[in-house]
């Protein structure tokens, strides 16, 4: 009986104790983080060779509500977010009042491009204390500008472009029954033609320039995959790959000439009538041999492509004609780079 008078009286003074706890806190106090301001650069320019930008914000956080004591036990979260994606979080700690401001900064990196960064801040809601939290957020823009590039390997892919243009052409003009010199003849009144056909057969080529599609275009080929070339050593994305598919396009034209010249294949052995095919009348043909050159650039460019997903054989391979090629395009852009003097190339958009 006297337990459970004991026991009787221990509850009562629990309740009582509630009921006091209750009074006291019963009120609904109010904790409102606020963000004063964000700090961020609005740009900021990336340095030949970087690739992303270490970019300090810096927030400045206060309080407002009716809460009247220091907080000294909860932490206000804050929290930073790229494009909507948190990268990063850091916590206020106690002891702080209302009306206080307190700095906090983070160091994000980010890629080029414009990004949005949101920062918010939350003190929690506290109902056993009768505290109503809340959350704040703010955003700034940041853009991270891509280094300049100076195109001097684009440069040199013009410059060996031009070099190139006059036998590419002459030899586009001869598998396509040479319109090209024939205009030319009859607007000068020369004889571009028959000159070129003599130059052919002098060198023995002529028949298979003006039949076979790989002999007769490839040399047209190479001017664009020059340009990508160059694109790719400048801007360093899929150097190998498109270096390689360049260096194959060049070689295409002379293996299957090659093997017109050793005796391997001939224009009798088609594979397929390209003028059949496409409806229209002429000799152009791809045989073996054509076969065999169309098959060299995507293998270069396979091997490349290789390398630049880090495959060792392949990148040991690719690595000294690389460079090689490098090394030709810088050396070929240089007199139009010290022509232009104190121009720079960056300032091209290429």
């Amino acid at each position: 009986m006297k337990r459970l008078l004991l026991a009787l009286l221990v509850a009562l003074a629990g309740a009582l104790v509630g009921a006091a706890e209750a009074k006291v806190y019963g009120a609904k106090y109010t904790i409102k983080p606020e963000i004063k301001e964000v700090q961020a650069p609005a740009k900021v320019q990336l340095k030949p060779g970087e690739k992303k930008a270490a970019v300090q914000v810096t927030a400045v956080i206060t309080w407002s509500g009716n809460y009247p004591y220091t907080i000294r036990r909860t932490p206000t979260t804050v929290t930073f977010a790229v494009d909507g994606n948190v990268v990063h979080t850091t916590k206020i700690t106690p002891p702080y009042r209302l009306g206080e401001t307190k700095t906090v900064t983070a160091t994000l990196e980010l890629t080029p491009g414009k990004h949005t960064i949101t920062v918010t801040a939350r003190f929690p809601d506290l109902p056993q204390y009768g505290i109503k939290g809340g959350t704040a957020t703010k955003e700034v823009t940041v853009e991270v500008v891509a280094p300049a590039v100076k195109p001097v390997h684009l440069t040199g892919a013009l410059v060996k472009d031009a070099l190139l243009a006059v036998p590419a052409i002459a030899m586009l003009d001869a598998l396509m029954g040479y319109p090209i010199t024939s205009a030319i003849d009859d607007a000068l009144g020369t004889d571009l033609k028959g000159t070129l056909q003599s130059l052919l057969d002098q060198l023995g080529i002529r028949e298979y320039v003006e039949q076979d599609v790989v002999v007769g275009a490839g040399l047209t080929a190479a001017l664009a995959t020059d340009l990508l070339a160059g694109w790719a050593m400048d801007h360093k994305q899929l150097v190998n790959t498109l270096t390689m598919l360049d260096v194959g396009t060049l070689l295409a034209p002379v293996v299957t000439l090659a093997m017109y010249l050793a005796g391997v294949a001939t224009l009798d052995n088609v594979i397929v009538d390209l003028a059949e095919q496409l409806g229209i009348e002429g000799k152009m043909v791809v045989t073996t041999a054509s076969a065999a050159g169309l098959a060299v650039p995507v293998i270069t460019a396979l091997v490349g492509y290789l390398a630049d997903k880090g495959v060792k054989q392949a990148a040991q391979i690719v690595a000294p004609v690389v460079q090689a090629m490098d090394q030709l395009l810088t050396t070929l852009a240089s007199p139009v780079v010290k022509y232009l003097g104190s121009v720079s190339l960056g300032t091209l958009k290429l």
